[in-house]
């Protein structure tokens, strides 16, 4: 938890000059991130089943 603040905090200051980059993009790269992070059931289903 401590590692994620940290790392957290690095980024934002390393990247306190381009604030585009925290923009949420909708592209393939997000759409990517959020269909692993539900294939590997890290986030609960809205669905009653699964689509593979």
């Amino acid at each position: 938890m401590i590692g994620a603040l940290e790392g957290s905090v690095l980024a934002v200051v390393a990247e306190r000059a381009n604030a585009s980059i925290w923009s949420i993009n909708w592209d393939i790269k997000l759409f990517a991130t959020i269909y692993s992070v539900r294939k590997n059931n890290i986030l609960p289903s809205s669905y009653p089943y699964d689509f593979g």
